[in-house]
Formats: C-alpha cells, sequence, structure tokens
C-alpha cells in the first residue's frame, strides 16, 4: 500500500466570528463515490484551528524629536506607530488614522471644519510587524495646547477587520502646543532702571515652549512707551 500526504485548502470568510471560535474539520476518502475512510472527530486537537483577530497597538508620537507633543502650525505632523499581529502576509491592508480630542471625544477638526484622518496602505511579508502612519494637517486653529488620541481602524478590501480605539491610552496620546513666549526686561547688569544715556541697551530675555524642534523662527521686538502705549520713537 502506498503512504504519503495532500494539501487541501479552505478559502472562507472569518471576518464575523468571534475571537476564540474553534474549527474542525472533517474529512472523507472516497473511491469510485465509495467512502473508505473518514476523519471526522470534534474532539480531536490535530483537526481543530482557533480563530483569533488581528489586532493593533499604537504609538503616536512626534516625528521631530520622538516625544507626545508637537507644535501648532500650518504643517503639524504626527506619526502613528502601528504594531499588528494576525495579518495574512502578501496582502493589501489600509490602516484609517483619526485624530480625537481627548477630553470631549469628538473628532479633531482642521481650519475649514475637515476632521483631521490619514489612511495607509501597505503589505505585510509577515503575520506581525510594525508600520507608520502619517498623520499630515493645518494646526493653527487650536488656540490652547490640547490632548488628542490617535485611532486606527484597519481594512481588508474595504472591511474592517481591527480597530484600536482608547481615550485613555496614553500610547495613542499626543498634545498639539500652542507656541507660547514670555519676556523678561532689564539692563545689562540685570537692573530693571536703565540710564538715561545717548547709548542705553535693554536685554530681554525670552522663554518659549511649544516650538517645533528644528524649525526656523523669527523674534520680532519693539520697544513701547507704557505712557501712551505707542512704539518708542529713537531720535537720537
Amino acid at each position: 500500500a502506498s503512504s504519503g500526504s495532500i494539501d487541501i485548502a479552505y478559502a472562507l470568510d472569518a471576518s464575523e466570528l468571534e475571537p476564540g471560535t474553534k474549527l474542525v474539520i472533517f474529512e472523507k476518502l472516497m473511491s469510485d463515490g465509495t467512502i473508505v475512510a473518514t476523519h471526522e472527530d470534534l474532539d480531536s486537537v490535530s483537526q481543530t484551528i482557533s480563530v483569533f483577530p488581528p489586532s493593533l497597538q499604537t504609538h503616536a508620537h512626534d516625528p521631530q524629536d520622538g516625544d507626545s507633543s508637537v507644535a501648532s502650525d500650518i504643517a503639524t505632523s504626527i506619526i502613528d506607530t502601528v504594531s499588528y499581529s494576525g495579518l495574512t502576509p502578501g496582502y493589501e491592508y489600509s490602516l484609517v488614522a483619526k485624530l480625537v480630542d481627548k477630553e470631549s471625544g469628538r473628532p479633531a477638526l482642521d481650519p475649514f471644519g475637515l476632521p483631521v484622518t490619514a489612511t495607509h496602505v501597505f503589505t505585510p511579508l509577515e503575520r506581525e510587524g510594525n508600520t507608520d502612519v502619517v498623520i499630515d494637517f493645518d494646526a493653527t486653529n487650536i488656540q490652547t495646547s490640547t490632548a488628542f488620541v490617535v485611532f486606527e481602524e484597519l481594512y481588508r478590501d474595504g472591511v474592517k477587520i481591527a480597530a484600536h480605539e482608547d481615550l485613555a491610552n496614553a500610547q495613542q496620546t499626543v498634545t498639539v502646543a500652542k507656541p507660547r513666549i514670555t519676556t523678561t526686561a532689564a539692563s545689562k547688569d540685570g537692573s530693571k532702571a536703565i540710564v538715561r544715556d545717548i547709548d542705553t541697551t535693554i536685554v530681554d530675555t525670552v522663554s518659549y515652549e511649544g516650538l517645533a524642534p528644528h524649525c526656523n523662527y523669527t523674534l520680532a521686538g519693539t520697544v513701547m512707551n507704557k505712557a501712551d502705549g505707542k512704539p518708542f520713537a529713537d531720535e537720537g
């Protein structure tokens, strides 16, 4: 008698099955329409597979320095690094990211009133891995430093198969910081009084926060006359 093995592939849509569902494969061997052998055992471990959905974990951060704070700018960027598992290598998937206000739970809107979203299409080479979703948006309408959470949805062939949406998740949270400056004016020696002279110098120490690293900014200062609220006119 001969022996060997043969593979039979079953294609099925398992997207609606509950996590942990167990499927058992029954096989019948027939010869000329007559059943000559079977392997049909609901308790057989070798015939059983378990269904588990794809899973996502994400880490949203500033592409400039990797922290969880980004500057409010006309071209603000957030990178959401998505760690996935349970995907089928060689098939195309889409990640759809949206920015949500952490306090209100409502979608973040750009200056035109449109939701801030991004879509990333990728084809995994392994069942598990990482990929980056880049969210570029105009954040100039954000007037105060605000915490946002990046929600991610995973699609295959237009069907949502996984999501990572947790307002309390710190790894998904970024703060869009509105640039802010404070200043301290003094004379060269640190005094708050200056000499009435033809050549007088005021040093204004500017403290700033919420700026984007490695970007160019310009500070423009004006000396004002406190008495009339008008710019000081140097007539010398």
